[in-house]
């Protein structure tokens, strides 16, 4: 190698001169640049910073986005925190896995201790005995007065006195802490009219409330009681307490699991009350916004009853027993029937049993079917209602039961019998709901052009009809109830879809949708503004009402033609009502998206009167 081949001294001192200096030019670059990123992110975090705006903040009111506005002061787990639970979760299973020579939290119990004593080990609290005063959900105290702790492990599983295992699987914390579990079940019974409970309340909380294991023989079938659970927790969420009762998946979890094995088990009550909480998980699921599982859990209680013979207590014609199940004992086979009830009480609670699932079912259809189509088995040509209306808790518990019947729900819309004036509430609500369905189906038919020629004797009858019950109903003046205004709102309801067909060109058509309208979003503001839950179909009665009254808005701005000389149907006095009916499904939309995604299209037909 030759000397040439060298570059001078000269040459490569300069060289690292160049090298150094564009060198700290680029480190200036890179300064200069960091501080733009930084000034720019903050002229962003300043432009998009949370004003604390409710229900919605400046920056997303102005950039509207999917995810919802998370508040520090909601008492509900943001998706953030829940998002950091299930982390925190999944490192701590990991964390058991790759180390398994630690210690595990997971606590287990003797199998054969006694059941008694397993729970008050358990728990560190003396033993629970049946209520015998009168139901702790009827004072006036708070249901949240009590300081809770966190959900503790139960031994479910464990042998009774008899020596025979219970109905429950072998896992842990299938149960709150006894303190826990009887205010859920408080909370729960406060709205439980509104969300199809059936069963005799005072004999299903006392049995409840027994300091004995989950699933056994003489409490209620583990399937009902853990979704009672699932629905105190739930209707708890709006309390401080909620974040110290544990995690509502994972009572959900628990009550789809007892829900399915619930037919499976020994219990003397399973049909019935497994019936029962397949309507309350489907009422839980309209509300939360899951429709799929809501017909999924309606279509498990419809089959159940159809498959016990409930269609079919007291008719006058005879029938053989419904079957449930084969059974073979050696070489013999022999047939299981559902056992006929021993008292007046039991006998209610099938007859009501089967009119809260009609009931379920009518609403999913005006709620989730197109107005236009029927399907089901209570609409299947041929198929026939025996089982009398049902009548007051009070009277099965005085022994007192309805007639024989036949024909029920064909002898109702044909008006083969007057109205009842003296029917039940809960007869009341299913005659309400399947003309509800009947009215809604009539219309979608005649806005689709269908069986037109049968449209004034069909308007009659059902005309007829509204008009009766609406008279036989508690007035709202005397008996004001929750219970008494939804029945008032799905006949409100019926009457607008009835007339709505004609409310274009007939003037009392147009005026009765208006004040049916009117009167519904009135008294759901002064009755239900206070009240934590409601029946989850409430929401589609007042979008029924708000779209009728934005209809009314349209043909004022057409004809310039009032209705009356009353403020109240002016548009500004029509638009103050929709104001309302908004303001009520906004208040129960956090915790129902049902509603929720309800009152966003609502608002979308709204808004568009602005444009």
């Amino acid at each position: 190698m030759t000397l040439s081949k060298f570059r001078p001294l000269s040459t490569l001192i300069a060289l690292h001169v160049r090298c150094s200096q564009e060198h700290d030019r680029y480190k200036a670059f890179k300064k200069r640049k960091s501080l733009l990123d930084l000034q720019i992110s903050k002229n962003r975090k300043s432009l998009f910073k949370c004003d604390g705006a409710k229900p919605i903040c400046g920056p997303c009111l102005r950039h509207p986005k999917d995810d919802e506005c998370e508040y520090a002061d909601s008492p509900r787990r943001s998706r953030t925190k829940q998002l950091e639970d299930q982390v925190a979760r999944l490192e701590a299973r990991l964390r058991d896995l790759e180390q398994p020579e630690l210690p595990s939290p997971i606590l287990l119990h003797n199998p054969y201790e006694d059941p008694a004593q397993a729970l008050t080990h358990a728990h560190g609290l003396p033993t629970l005995s049946p209520s015998t005063s009168d139901p702790p959900w009827t004072s006036t105290s708070s249901p949240y007065s009590s300081v809770l702790s966190p959900l503790v492990d139960t031994p479910p599983g464990a042998p009774d006195s008899s020596g025979r295992r219970t109905e429950s699987p072998h896992y842990s914390s299938d149960e709150p802490a006894p303190h826990i579990a009887r205010t859920f079940i408080e909370i729960f019974f406060r709205y439980a009219p509104e969300l199809g409970f059936f069963l005799h309340t005072s004999s299903l909380y006392n049995s409840a409330t027994l300091a004995l294991p989950l699933g056994h023989v003489k409490r209620p079938c583990s399937s009902v009681l853990t979704v009672i659970y699932l629905w105190g927790c739930h209707l708890s969420e709006r309390s401080a307490e909620y974040q110290a009762w544990g995690d509502q998946r994972h009572l959900l979890n628990i009550a789809l699991k007892h829900a399915a094995l619930g037919l499976t088990s020994d219990h003397p009550e399973r049909y019935m009350q497994t019936i029962q909480a397949e309507v309350l998980l489907s009422y839980y699921f309209l509300r939360i916004g899951n429709l799929l599982e809501a017909r999924q859990h309606a279509g498990g209680a419809l089959s159940l009853s159809l498959g016990c013979g409930l269609h079919r207590i007291r008719s006058e014609q005879m029938h053989a027993p419904t079957i449930l199940s084969a059974t073979s004992i050696g070489d013999e086979a022999s047939m299981v029937t559902l056992p006929p009830p021993v008292t007046t009480i039991e006998e209610g609670e099938r007859i009501d049993g089967f009119w809260q699932v009609v009931i379920l079912c009518k609403h999913l259809a005006v709620a989730l079917d197109a107005p236009s189509e029927v399907c089901g088995p209570l609409e299947a040509p041929g198929f026939q209602i025996d089982t009398p209306w049902p009548l007051d808790k009070k009277q099965y518990e005085h022994h007192v039961l309805p007639p024989l019947s036949t024909s029920t729900v064909n002898a109702f819309l044909r008006q083969a019998n007057q109205v009842d004036v003296s029917a039940s509430l809960l007869a009341l609500t299913a005659q309400a709901a399947i003309l509800l369905q009947q009215v809604t189906f009539f219309s979608g038919q005649w806005n689709a052009g269908r069986n037109t020629q049968n449209f004034p004797n069909t308007y009659q009858i059902l005309n007829r009809l509204v008009v009766q019950i609406g008279h036989n109903l508690p007035s709202l003046h005397s008996s004001k109830s929750p219970s008494v205004f939804f029945v008032h709102a799905q006949v409100f309801a019926a009457t607008i879809k009835l007339n709505e067909v004609a409310a274009s060109s007939e003037f009392r058509a147009r005026r009765d949708c208006v004040v049916a309208a009117h009167t519904m979003i009135h008294w759901a503001f002064s009755l239900l503004k206070d009240s934590t839950c409601t029946n989850p179909i409430t929401g589609t009665l007042l979008m029924i009402a708000i779209r009728a009254l934005i209809d009314e808005i349209l043909r004022l701005r057409s004809s310039h033609a009032l209705l009356e000389d009353s403020k109240d149907f002016t548009e500004e006095g029509i638009d103050a009502t929709i104001r309302v009916g908004f303001q009520l499904l906004y208040f129960f939309s956090p915790e129902s998206p049902f509603m929720r995604y309800q009152l966003t299209n609502i608002q979308a037909s709204y808004h568009s009167l602005q444009n």
